[in-house]
Parts: C-alpha cells; structure tokens; sequence
C-alpha cells in the first residue's frame, strides 16, 4: 500500500491540467501517484514545515539559471504522516535503502 505524491515548486505555471498532462506523460497510476499544486505560499510552507524539504523561488535569476531551488531528496511518509526518512533520488544506494525502509515500514502494525 505504497503512494506517491509529487508537489509542483512552480504552482502558476503547473496548474492541475499541467500536472494531469505531466502525469499522464509519464503513464502513472492515478490511483497510486499524486500529483499536487496550490497556492504557493501554501505549497512551499507544507514543503518546509512539514517535510523539512527546501523549496525557493529565485525572482532573479537571468537566462540559463535555475528559477526554482529544490531538492531532489524523496521522503518516506508513513501512514500517521510522520517523515521517516529522507533519500536521495539521484543515488541508486539511497533508492535501495528506501525500498528496504517501505519493505520494513510495510511491516509494521499501524
């Protein structure tokens, strides 16, 4: 019972038809994988606050630089909402330590 949740940094531009073109794109499963955006004073506050996970918008970056800073750590939520680890989603060892964790954490008594 695994879910997925990605949250837009860039919420003007990625409106929800955005974000469901992006989805369907990459064929996900609506059923397992979210795609999110909002307000994004919002979407930035959940991101920091509540997954302690850098989002920022750089009004003044020119041509070529990144407008968005964000990282590319994935967390692993469980079913109380508690973050239980961070992994990197550029690092295959990380990646395997997150399926080890969900096989662990699937293990677990809710």
């Amino acid at each position: 019972d695994v879910g997925l949740l990605s949250l837009t940094v860039d919420p003007r531009y990625d409106t929800p038809a955005v974000l469901n073109d992006y989805a369907r794109s990459l064929k996900a499963d609506p059923d397992r994988w979210r795609f999110l955006t909002g307000p994004q004073e919002d979407v930035y506050r959940l991101l920091e606050e509540g997954f302690k996970l850098p989002a920022r918008e750089n009004p003044h970056a020119r041509h070529g630089e990144e407008k968005f800073t964000h990282t590319t750590r994935l967390a692993l939520i469980d079913s109380q909402a508690r973050v239980r680890g961070y992994f990197d989603a550029s690092d295959p060892a990380s990646l395997s330590m997150l399926q080890r964790r969900l096989r662990n954490l699937s293990k677990e008594s809710p």
